[in-house]
């Protein structure tokens, strides 16, 4: 018996919460990265690991991370 097909919404939720709401949110249609402001190929789990091991998303990640430094000090 084949599996059952999850919704989009459902699977785009599952991708929030591994790859956390707060980089990564969704309205069910698209996901979003905030850090890259880009709309995220979301069909597989694959494509959404494939951005966060991108050069530019972890420049994002880097350059948010020195923001918050400096602005704690």
């Amino acid at each position: 018996m084949p599996k059952a097909k999850c919704s989009d919404s459902v699977r785009l939720c599952g991708f929030v919460k591994e790859f956390g709401e707060k980089y990564f949110p969704t309205d069910g249609i698209i996901l979003f990265c905030k850090l890259c402001e880009v709309k995220v190929t979301a069909e597989k789990h694959f494509t959404v690991q494939q951005h966060c091991n991108a050069v530019k998303h972890k420049s994002c990640v880097n350059s948010s991370l020195m923001w918050r430094l400096i602005y704690i000090q």
